[in-house]
């Protein structure tokens, strides 16, 4: 009976890492964001789009309503947030740096080179803002969803000499129709 139990909570243990895994992987010359102790994130569907996620964090409350109120504020209505993860950056000294993976989709209906034009614009805008208005954040990865063409995009971004930088970026195959 104890080895039964014992198996099933392994068995539930490694399902639910693996998740956690499958969901937060980078590229491979970039800094894992995964190997962070304080990371966390929250579906857009579980709670509503005008409550922070992390309330008790002022640095990471003061990124997630920057995000926030410029996606709001700028992008169309067809932009929807499905997650913000925001962890401390373990590949610098200082402390207080942090690393922002922002899950976003996007449902417009357009060509595949309009979207493509369309979600680099978005991201450009997006990191520029969090660049000017947070210093602590070191780096943005933005995983876009693309229902519409049935693909995906990423899109890093690092920061460099004051300003924010693209490292990074992968265009899921529906942006070659």
């Amino acid at each position: 009976m104890k080895k039964s139990l014992c198996l099933i909570l392994c068995i539930s243990i490694m399902i639910s890492f693996s998740s956690c895994l499958g969901s937060s992987k980078t590229s491979s010359n970039s800094k894992s964001a995964s190997t962070s102790n304080s990371s966390s994130s929250i579906s857009s569907a579980e709670k509503n789009d005008d409550e922070l996620t992390y309330k008790d964090d002022n640095s990471k409350g003061e990124i997630e309503r920057i995000i926030r109120d410029r996606i709001s504020s700028k992008f169309d209505d067809q932009t929807t947030i499905s997650s913000i993860t925001i962890n401390e950056d373990a590949g610098t000294e200082t402390t207080d740096d942090y690393i922002v993976l922002l899950n976003l989709k996007w449902d417009q209906k357009n060509s595949a080179s309009t979207s493509k034009e369309v979600i680099k614009m978005y991201s450009e805008d997006l990191v520029a803002t969090v660049g000017n208005n947070s210093s602590k954040v070191q780096e943005i990865a933005i995983f876009w969803e693309v229902s519409y063409l049935n693909t995906t995009a990423k899109l890093s971004y690092e920061r460099k000499n004051n300003g924010m930088y693209s490292t990074d970026t992968n265009w899921g195959s529906g942006f070659n129709s």
